[in-house]
């Protein structure tokens, strides 16, 4: 596996989780090289995730895709943190604390090599809407990023690893596959698969 794109299932109640529904819409169209997987949104779960999936010594590119709220544009996360607080989701901390570090004494930020402004650039110039975002929140998405991009940081040469959040607007599902898409694209000349 040498490029990885994931989206997460839903969560708090509802059927469906934005970014699974892009990444249903993605899968018809998947460039070769890349697989995809649909994670559980399940704190324990997602840290384990990270540091499994960075660790396979093939893997180059991982992006990953989550939902974000109903207003704005696409964001590409710029940061993680090393904290999460899961209080109006206790279904999704399985179990742990509802709030606190995610990894114990690590850094408090972990930039992200794959968010860059000449990225979205390139988006936007292809008519996606698309902004790069300094806050992944601190749910599940903020989660993923901080312990891949905590794993990656142990490899040489380390993974391009990113987060997309997705608007939740169900209507707009099929044209975020196409910026999907086009995002692998353009990963896929930046980091060969």
């Amino acid at each position: 596996m040498r490029a990885l794109l994931t989206a997460f299932g839903p969560f708090a109640g509802r059927a469906v989780n934005q970014s699974q529904s892009v990444l249903e819409l993605a899968l018809r169209r998947l460039p070769a090289g890349w697989r995809a997987e649909l994670l559980p949104v399940d704190l324990v779960w997602v840290r384990s995730l990270a540091a499994q999936r960075v660790g396979q010594s093939d893997l180059r590119i991982w992006l990953a895709l989550g939902e974000a709220g109903e207003d704005g544009e696409a964001r590409l996360e710029l940061h993680a943190r090393n904290h999460y607080d899961l209080r109006s989701d206790a279904e999704s901390a399985a179990g742990e604390a509802l709030q606190g570090e995610l990894i114990a004494g690590a850094a408090g930020m972990l930039d992200c090599d794959l968010a860059s402004e000449g990225l979205a650039t390139q988006m936007r110039a292809r008519g996606h809407a698309l902004r790069l975002s300094e806050d992944a929140g601190a749910h599940c998405c903020n989660a993923l990023l901080y312990c891949a991009l905590h794993a990656a940081a142990a490899r040489r040469p380390p993974p391009v690893i990113g987060f997309l959040h997705l608007p939740r607007r169900a209507a707009e599902a099929p044209e975020q596959a196409r910026l999907v898409l086009d995002l692998l694209a353009a990963l896929d000349t930046r980091t060969p698969v």
